[in-house]
């Protein structure tokens, strides 16, 4: 026997799961259980879904042993959301509106009624679905398993399917609960593992296809790998981390979703060694503008781009030019590199005009000679993107777009990090 059922409530029940360590992993499902904020569909949230694991003492232990540690305890979508175009909202999981076609939950091929104890070598959830969102829907057939080796999850998307129009697809999505504050990512084509930081905000890896994300005070991690990037319309893997809680997004593009077959993710329950990486030295001066802005060239409406107190640039808004500051920086053609900034724009509504990159050109072009990033609007916060340089000299660059007159961008703590001399 490697797995069995826990039940909980009506709503809520458990699969234990023998580890490769001696140890049990508990991995949480609920049902009829989701958002309501303005961006959710809102019920019905129909499926059994995952939202958490935790590792047990003993594959007997209760789910709840005060003995055990958690991996991730989080209601929110650990699965899939896809935001329709024509209300703007979320739909699928957590954030509801998904009706059910069928479902089944299966030991060793049989069905179950998770409401009572049950046990076996090979769970499976099984769900057909279809989410309705102001008069748009898509269905999926969707199946999550637990591992009979290790305990590790997989997750199969084996088609999703609409006609509809949708502003972002996010198709695999982890939650880390605590400070899982570095990462280990592998990009898609790539055979090296590349350690970086993972601060709060929000860090943007790429095509990574395997992500790792650790807590360096007790060396937990969550690793997961996936066979999302490459697909068509797929935009970026982003990690986004909160005082609380990481959270890993396979992010894809705008446009009509079509139909998608065979996505599939696995996610693994690591212990490993504390203690944090040690990380290379910025590669810029004066990155943290502490009296003034010395080693920074304003390009692009240089009156508006000053040094400001307490150690940052702040660009001034201008109603008919660009602000850009730019610091040219010799980097390695194939080399693989972290640029970060912190970046806060008042009012909080223009946050959207501002963005960091790593250009090719010294007089603060932004397309030609193509950049090895082209700016990307920031978050408010910390933003940081992993970028493979193109040329001998990049100039990492803070820009500002025209709009209202007199509108800021407070922009600190620029850093370019090289993590690895090649994919």
């Amino acid at each position: 026997m490697r797995q069995r059922i826990a039940p909980d409530t009506a709503s809520s029940f458990y699969l234990i799961a023998r580890s490769d360590r001696g140890t049990a992993f508990a991995h949480h499902f609920v049902r009829n259980l989701g958002g309501s904020d303005s961006v959710d569909t809102g019920a019905p949230y129909a499926p059994w879904r995952y939202i958490g694991t935790a590792e047990l003492p003993a594959f007997d232990s209760s789910p709840t042993d005060a003995g055990r540690f958690v991996y991730s305890d989080d209601t929110g979508a650990q699965d899939y959301a896809l935001q329709f175009t024509a209300n703007g909202k979320y739909g699928g999981s957590y954030h509801g509106g998904e009706a059910l076609t069928a479902e089944a939950v299966r030991l060793d091929g049989v069905a179950v009624d998770p409401a009572q104890a049950a046990s076996g070598s090979q769970f499976s959830l099984f769900h057909s679905s279809t989410v309705t969102s102001g008069g748009n829907s898509y269905t999926m057939e969707f199946t999550v398993t637990v591992r009979s080796s290790d305990g590790a999850l997989a997750f199969h998307c084996a088609t999703s399917a609409s006609a509809a129009s949708f502003s972002t697809v996010f198709m695999g999505m982890v939650i880390g609960s605590g400070a899982y504050d570095e990462a280990s990512i592998r990009l898609s084509g790539g055979s090296q593992d590349m350690a970086l930081p993972v601060q709060v905000g929000t860090t943007y890896i790429g095509n990574a296809f395997s992500v790792r994300m650790r807590r360096t005070d007790n060396g937990r991690a969550i690793r997961t790998v996936a066979n999302i990037p490459g697909q068509p319309n797929f935009r970026r893997t982003k990690i986004v981390r909160t005082g609380g809680r990481s959270k890993l997004y396979f992010e894809g593009t705008n446009g009509t979703l079509g139909t998608k077959v065979n996505l599939v993710w696995t996610v693994t329950f690591e212990a490993g060694a504390t203690g944090a990486s040690s990380f290379p030295t910025n590669l810029l001066g004066n990155g943290g503008f502490a009296s003034d802005l010395s080693g920074w060239t304003a390009t692009h409406n240089p009156s508006g781009i000053a040094w400001s107190a307490p150690g940052i640039m702040r660009m001034t808004r201008s109603a008919s030019a660009d602000g850009r500051c730019l610091q040219g920086v010799s980097t390695q053609a194939g080399a693989v590199y972290l640029l970060s900034a912190s970046e806060t724009s008042t009012p909080a509504a223009s946050q959207g005009m501002a963005s960091i990159g790593l250009t090719s050109a010294s007089n603060g072009s932004i397309s030609t000679p193509a950049p090895a990033l082209s700016p990307v609007t920031n978050e408010a916060g910390y933003n940081a993107h992993v970028v493979i340089a193109t040329q001998a000299t990049h100039y990492a660059i803070a820009t500002q777009a025209l709009g209202t007159a007199g509108q800021t961008s407070d922009f600190d703590d620029f850093s370019l990090i090289k993590l690895a001399d090649s994919i």
